[in-house]
């Protein structure tokens, strides 16, 4: 296999490993005017970005030109070069008003992240009373717990992969919530005896 193959399968197994890891993301946020329920950006890019930073994912939102129209790209690098790209066109009709302008680009920015990711939007009201006759809520730890994770690891013998060895899971993003103080805990543990020794 020819090193341009090898590296594009790799890219497809990495994109596929991120997209089986990448959950449903809850419609948490209603729109005033409309009164419908949607995902802001940040709800998304908090679901998203350790995923594919823990896949070797870069993602990069930018605004260029196209001779008079502007164009929001949006693109996935791997580590290994591959690039997965999406471009959209910004149609706003005031662009001198900034707050228009800025939901415009918001907007957009969230379309295109649900379009070439595949991500599915549920409604959090509608999940929850399903789950609760059939199976309880699993989420995954947010970006703040990871951090203090991190943090915490950081101030031990111990590494990630340790974490992530003890649960069973491929990387630190996939630890779920009810997890969340049972590591901390042990981890804080740890960290004192450090201290103290």
């Amino acid at each position: 296999m020819s090193k341009e193959k090898n590296l594009k399968k790799e890219f497809l197994e990495a994109l596929i490993k991120t997209q089986s890891e990448i959950g449903a993301i809850y419609k948490d946020k209603i729109n005033p005017h409309f009164k419908n329920k949607y995902v802001p950006l940040n709800s998304i890019l908090a679901e998203i970005k350790p995923v594919l930073n823990a896949n070797n994912f870069f993602l990069t939102q930018k605004i260029t030109n196209e001779g008079e129209q502007e164009i929001l790209r949006t693109e996935i690098t791997h580590i290994n070069g591959e690039c997965l790209s999406s471009s959209a066109p910004l149609n706003v009709a005031e662009k001198n008003n900034p707050q228009k302008y800025g939901s415009a680009i918001t907007y957009m920015r969230r379309y295109s992240l649900n379009s070439l990711l595949g991500l599915e939007e549920e409604d959090d009201d509608g999940q929850k009373a399903s789950q609760s006759r059939s199976q309880p809520i699993v989420r995954k730890v947010s970006n703040a717990q990871l951090k203090e994770i991190q943090d915490l690891i950081d101030k031990t013998d111990k590494s990630a992969s340790d974490i992530c060895g003890a649960y069973k899971i491929s990387s630190l993003p996939e630890l779920l919530e009810s997890q969340f103080k049972a590591v901390v805990t042990r981890l804080k543990d740890m960290a004192k005896s450090n201290e103290n020794s």
